[in-house]
């Protein structure tokens, strides 16, 4: 007899033969552990990707951080001397004094107030919050599903009687 066909009688004895109740507790209790495990890990990486949004949110960038920004900046720069000439002489044709026209200082600052950044911040926080817990709730799902289907095959290597065989087949349950 060679090493294979000895482990495929090996393998079917084993399969053959019913689990023992201790057996089966312990591998019950495994596998409830496995599940808690892995929700655990699906909270830790929501957590996580709460924290890197809030990083997101909370950076601040520079028009100095970057070459092509910086090269935009200073276009923009000489776009709001060449406006500011262009109202002075705007105004001179209008007789308007220089202290009464229209002040272009702001325009390189953004036109949003900071109640306004801090509205958006919480929309953006809250829609972040929303996704994230849909997906830790299908990861959630998936891993009960899973749980269930290890039960179940366990479950059948422990019955004995074919009248509880044939119970468990005919308990299988749609889930969507």
């Amino acid at each position: 007899m060679i090493a294979a066909e000895r482990q495929r009688r090996r393998r079917q004895e084993l399969t053959a033969t019913p689990l023992r109740k201790a057996e089966t507790l312990s591998l019950q209790t495994l596998i409830r552990q496995l599940e808690k495990l892995l929700k655990s890990a699906a909270a830790q990486r929501s957590a996580e990707l709460m924290a890197d949004f809030e990083r997101q949110l909370a950076s601040e960038y520079s028009w100095d951080q970057d070459e092509i920004w910086h090269q935009a900046f200073d276009t923009a720069k000489r776009a709001l001397a060449e406006a500011k000439a262009i109202i002075a002489t705007r105004c001179e044709e209008l007789g308007i004094p220089a202290q009464f026209a229209p002040r272009a200082r702001h325009l390189l600052e953004c036109a949003r107030p900071r109640r306004a950044f801090s509205q958006r911040r919480a929309e953006l926080r809250a829609v972040t919050k929303t996704r994230i817990a849909a997906i830790e709730e299908d990861t959630c799902l998936k891993i009960e599903l899973h749980s269930v289907e290890l039960q179940t095959q366990l479950l059948k290597h422990a019955l004995t009687s074919e009248a509880a065989m044939a119970f468990l087949d005919s308990c299988r349950l749609s889930t969507r």
